[in-house]
C-alpha cells in the first residue's frame, strides 16, 4: 500500500524516491544524487531560506467587476522551511510559490531542505528538477541554449490507490522559457540580456467541488509576478480548471521585448555600416611597420554571434510553444466534470498562435540580420584577400630587385678581387726590385757621401774615414730602432682592441 501525501510529506529528505508513481519512467535514485551533488551550487543555507507566496483569498462581490466577483491577492514571504511547511499544510485551492533570485548567476533563495518540502507536498513531478538545474550560481555562461519542456496526464483510474492524490484526473506542465529584458546597467553598451523564468503548473481534479491548482515559478521578474497577482484577483477568469490560460500569458508577456531588442541590434547594424567596415590601416612608425584597426570586423563577428544565439533561442521558443498547445488540446480531450467552456480553448489557441506567429517574426528578422551581416563578412573577407594578393606582390618585386641588386654586386666584387689580384702582383714586383736595390742604394748612398774619401800618401791612395762617421752610425741605427719599436707598440694595441671585441660579442651572446 503506497504512503499517503502526509507521510511522503514526512519523508520530505528522500525526495523524489518518495513519489512512487513517477518510479517507473524516471530514475529518482540518480536525480537525488545529483539535486545532492549540486546543492551547493543551488540552493542557500537554511538561515538564508525564504520564498515568496500568493495568499489567493475566498471570492467577494466585486464593485465594477465584469466577472460580479473578485478576490484578494496578496504576496508575502516566507522565510524557513519550518513554516513554509506550516504553510502548506493549509489546503488551499490555489498554491502560488516564487523562487527567487538575487541576480541572475546567483544561487535560489531556497535551501535544498526548503525545495525538498515544497517539492513534496505539492507533489512536483521529477522532470522538473531539469529547469532547476538551469538556475543557481555560475562563473561562466553554461546551459545557455537548454530547454526543457513535460506535459503529463493524472489517471483517473490508477493501478495502484494512492490516498490524498487525485483519481479522477488532471495534468502538470512543466518547462523553461528564454526571453530577453534590460538589465538596467548604464555601463554596458548592450542594454539587454537573455534571461529566463522556470513554470510548473498541475492541475488536480477528483470531484466538481475538489479541484486545485498549484504553481511554482522560478526567477520570475517582479513585473510577470505582478501581472500574475492582478490575474488572480478574477476568481472567474482564474478558475482552477482554466488556469492553463495562463500559460500562453506568461508566454506573450515576457516577450513583448523582443521587438525593441531586434531593433536595437538593427540599428548597431546600421551604425557598423555607416562606418563602412573598413580596417583602418595606420602609416608605419618604422621601415616596414604597419597598424591595422579591425575594431568594426570584431563588432560584426559579436554582432553575428549573438544574433545566432538569439534565432537559436527563438527556435526553441517556438518548439515550446508548439508542444504547449499540443498538450492543451490534450487537456480539452479530458472528462472534466465541469465542462470548460470551448470558448477557453479557442481563445488559447488563438494566442498561443499568435506568439507562434511573432516569434517566427522575430526569427526570421534575426536570419536576415545575420544573412546581411555574413554578407558584409564576405565582402570584407574578399577587400582583405585582395589587399593581401597586393602586398604580395609588392613584396615578390621587392625581393626580386634585392635580387638583382645581390647580383650586381656580386659582379662588382668580382671585378674589385681581379684587380686586387693584379695590384698584389705589382707590389710584389715592386718589393722584389726594392729587396735587391736596396742595399746597393744604402752602400752608394754611404760611399757618396762626405764620411769616406780617398787620401794620397806618396805612391799610395788610402780611403779615409771621416771623423764623424759615427753621426750616420747613431742615426741609422737609432731611427731604425725606434721605428721598429713603434711597429710592436702599434701591432700589440691592434690586437688587443681586437680580442676585447670578440670577447664582448662573446659575452653578449
Amino acid at each position: 500500500m503506497a504512503r499517503s501525501s502526509v507521510e511522503a510529506s514526512e519523508d520530505w529528505e528522500n525526495y523524489p524516491r518518495n513519489l512512487i508513481q513517477h518510479s517507473f519512467y524516471v530514475d529518482e535514485n540518480k536525480c537525488n544524487v545529483r539535486l545532492t551533488q549540486d546543492s551547493e551550487r543551488l540552493f542557500v543555507p537554511e538561515k538564508d531560506s525564504e520564498v515568496w507566496v500568493f495568499d489567493v483569498g475566498e471570492p467577494f462581490k466585486g464593485i465594477g467587476n465584469g466577472d460580479g466577483e473578485e478576490r484578494a491577492v496578496e504576496l508575502f514571504k516566507i522565510k524557513g522551511s519550518p513554516q513554509l511547511s506550516s504553510f502548506l499544510k493549509t489546503r488551499r485551492q490555489t498554491v502560488v510559490i516564487s523562487i527567487r533570485q538575487s541576480f541572475s548567476w546567483s544561487r535560489l533563495k531556497i535551501s535544498e531542505e526548503g525545495l525538498k518540502r515544497l517539492f513534496t507536498n505539492l507533489r512536483v513531478h521529477p522532470n522538473f528538477l531539469d529547469v532547476v538545474h538551469v538556475f543557481g550560481e555560475k562563473t561562466e555562461p553554461v546551459e545557455e541554449t537548454f530547454l526543457t519542456f513535460f506535459y503529463h496526464p493524472i489517471f483517473q483510474r490508477p493501478i495502484v490507490q494512492i490516498e490524498d492524490v487525485p483519481d479522477y484526473g488532471g495534468y502538470e506542465i512543466g518547462y523553461n522559457i528564454k526571453y530577453v529584458a534590460g538589465h538596467g546597467r548604464p555601463f554596458l553598451k548592450d542594454p539587454y540580456v537573455i534571461r529566463e523564468t522556470g513554470i510548473y503548473q498541475k492541475f488536480w481534479n477528483t470531484s466538481a467541488s475538489k479541484q486545485g491548482c498549484n504553481w511554482v515559478l522560478i526567477h520570475a521578474s517582479d513585473a510577470l509576478e505582478e501581472r500574475a497577482k492582478n490575474l488572480f484577483k478574477s476568481p472567474w477568469k482564474t478558475a482552477c480548471p482554466v488556469q492553463f490560460q495562463m500559460h500562453v500569458m506568461i508566454l506573450l508577456f515576457v516577450s513583448d521585448t523582443w521587438r525593441p531588442f531586434i531593433s536595437f541590434n538593427e540599428e548597431l547594424f546600421w551604425k557598423l555600416r555607416q562606418r563602412g567596415f573598413l580596417t583602418d590601416i595606420k602609416g608605419p612608425k618604422s621601415t616596414g611597420d604597419f597598424e591595422a584597426d579591425f575594431t568594426d570586423v570584431r563588432s560584426l563577428q559579436a554582432l553575428t554571434d549573438k544574433m545566432r544565439q538569439i534565432s537559436h533561442t527563438l527556435g526553441l521558443n517556438i518548439q515550446l510553444a508548439t508542444q504547449l498547445k499540443a498538450s492543451i488540446n490534450r487537456v480539452r480531450q479530458m472528462p472534466i466534470p465541469d465542462a470548460l467552456p470551448l470558448e477557453c480553448f479557442e481563445e488559447f489557441d488563438s494566442h498561443i498562435d499568435f506568439f507562434i506567429f511573432q516569434q517566427k517574426t522575430h526569427s526570421a528578422r534575426v536570419e536576415c540580420l545575420i544573412a546581411r551581416a555574413q554578407g558584409v563578412s564576405t565582402l570584407i573577407q574578399n577587400i582583405l584577400d585582395i589587399r593581401n594578393a597586393d602586398n604580395n606582390n609588392r613584396l615578390n618585386h621587392a625581393v626580386h630587385d634585392i635580387a638583382e641588386q645581390g647580383i650586381k654586386e656580386n659582379q662588382l666584387i668580382k671585378r674589385i678581387t681581379r684587380q686586387s689580384m693584379l695590384d698584389t702582383k705589382s707590389m710584389v714586383v715592386i718589393a722584389f726590385v726594392s729587396a735587391v736595390f736596396l742595399p746597393a742604394t744604402f752602400i752608394a748612398t754611404l760611399f757618396g757621401s762626405n764620411f769616406f774619401g780617398f787620401v794620397s800618401a806618396g805612391d799610395h791612395h788610402m780611403i779615409a774615414v771621416a771623423d764623424n762617421v759615427w753621426i750616420y752610425i747613431v742615426t741609422a741605427l737609432g731611427t731604425s730602432g725606434l721605428t721598429v719599436l713603434i711597429s710592436g707598440w702599434w701591432w700589440r694595441k691592434t690586437r688587443n682592441e681586437t680580442d676585447q671585441s670578440k670577447n664582448d660579442d662573446e659575452c653578449f651572446m
